[in-house]
């Protein structure tokens, strides 16, 4: 995994002005959807801020630096905690279905 991380790190650092989509890091990596996304979530387990939101297509190195970027990391712990708050709802459903059947 850490070769992999290298390699996207520095391909996003080349392409640090815009997002790349995830079909484009397919190609480039040669790997599934699913694997780009562990190597994203394995940079951000690093400290490696990689931006993501509904509101753009794909994945961006954020600078520090740059006003729009941390704007674009705002919005994201935004969505981050709606979803959060979305996953606790559905699982007090859990919780309540199974304490009322499974006695």
């Amino acid at each position: 995994m850490r070769e992999r991380g290298i390699q996207l790190y520095r391909y996003l650092q080349v392409h640090s002005n815009r997002y790349c989509t995830k079909e484009e890091l397919v190609t480039f990596m040669q790997i599934g959807e699913r694997s780009v996304r562990d190597v994203i979530n394995w940079l951000r387990n690093k400290h490696v801020m990689v931006i993501s939101t509904s509101g753009a297509k794909g994945y961006k190195l954020a600078d520090p630096n740059n006003k729009d970027d941390i704007e674009e990391v705002l919005h994201m712990m935004r969505e981050l905690e709606s979803r959060k708050l979305e996953i606790e709802s559905v699982q007090k459903c859990c919780n309540k279905f199974l304490i009322q059947n499974c006695k």
